[in-house]
């Protein structure tokens, strides 16, 4: 439960996306992101059907300090169409803890829990940051 102390608030967008050969990504310093090239390489929009969707939330009843610790903005459900017209988003997931490293595990285990089927997303490249250790200690920034 999150008590009085100051709140950390992670966020993240969820978006449709293909993968493709492409050169690393870098942050606006020029610098290269801290993570292999096979995780973050080549973010393409991606187009189609949601055949499965099921957010974090879906499993709050079984782990009530999910529930109080996440919040999903979705304007997408199982069945949606993602298409070219509109922007790729597919929710912009939030966690929040009394210190960056217990939200960041929260946000961890939200995206562990996400089930999106039909379209490519950028779930396992965000995973992987949230865990990297750059990224944990905070020095990382976009210049």
């Amino acid at each position: 439960m999150i008590g009085t102390a100051a709140v950390v608030i992670i966020i993240i967008i969820i978006i449709a996306m293909a993968m493709r050969s492409h050169p690393t990504p870098f942050l606006a310093a020029r610098s290269p992101l801290p993570l292999p090239l096979a995780c973050c390489s080549g973010f393409l929009p991606s187009t189609g059907r949601l055949s499965s969707y099921i957010p974090p939330s879906t499993f709050a009843p079984r782990d009530p300090e999910l529930a109080v610790s996440i919040r999903e903005d979705a304007g997408v459900t199982q069945g949606s169409e993602i298409s070219m017209f509109y922007d790729p988003m597919i929710c912009k997931l939030i966690t929040h803890d009394d210190t960056r490293i217990r939200a960041l595990d929260r946000m961890t285990a939200a995206l562990d829990s996400y089930v999106v089927r039909g379209v490519g997303h950028n779930i396992s490249f965000l995973r992987d940051l949230t865990v990297h250790p750059a990224y944990r200690a905070g020095d990382m920034n976009t210049g």
